[in-house]
């Protein structure tokens, strides 16, 4: 069995990536122009690909055509004044609406510039109170430690009897 190229792909793809028609490719696989595969080699109604390298070669053999009257028809010219006029005012309102859209365009990326900017100064704010809060914390641990150690000295002397706390004075008193 012959080795499947890597770089397979579907007919309507190729004729996408190539701008060549289905059948055109049909036509070079008949032929024999290109190699035929499937994605599922045992089954015959499984999709047909084409080798992407292969299909370049053949076109830069075959594809383009050999002399300038194989490229169909030319285009009469038509050298009336309304219709240059009319294709000059095309033109002008195709530059004009073109000139508005890269303005629109210009403030849109302007705008988005300043949003993240304020973004980026906002985080900078957000980051500083971030930073006081901690602090804060810190400090209302510390604080609530303290306080915590007093609640049980004062529990602890409470629960002395009432002998042993006679002459003595209550620990909030001392500090």
């Amino acid at each position: 069995m012959a080795k499947r190229p890597k770089d397979l792909i579907a007919l309507d793809v190729a004729s996408v990536l190539f701008d060549k028609s289905k059948s055109s490719l049909r036509y070079y696989l008949k032929n024999g122009k290109v190699k035929k595969y499937r994605k599922d080699p045992d089954k015959k109604n499984s999709p047909v690909l084409i080798s992407k390298a292969e299909m370049k070669a053949y076109l830069a053999e075959n594809g383009l055509p050999k002399s300038k009257s194989s490229k169909g028809r030319p285009k009469s010219k038509v050298v009336s004044r309304e219709v240059i006029k009319q294709e000059r005012d095309e033109a002008r309102n195709e530059v004009i609406m073109l000139t508005a859209q890269l303005k629109m365009k210009d403030e849109i990326i302007k705008m988005a510039q300043q949003h993240t900017n304020d973004i980026k100064s906002s985080n900078v704010l957000l980051d500083n109170q971030l930073k006081d809060l901690r602090v804060d914390l810190s400090l209302q641990v510390e604080r609530n430690e303290k306080l915590e150690n007093k609640i049980n000295q004062l529990t602890y002397f409470l629960s002395l009897p009432w002998y042993k706390r006679f002459g003595k004075s209550l620990p909030l008193l001392n500090g």
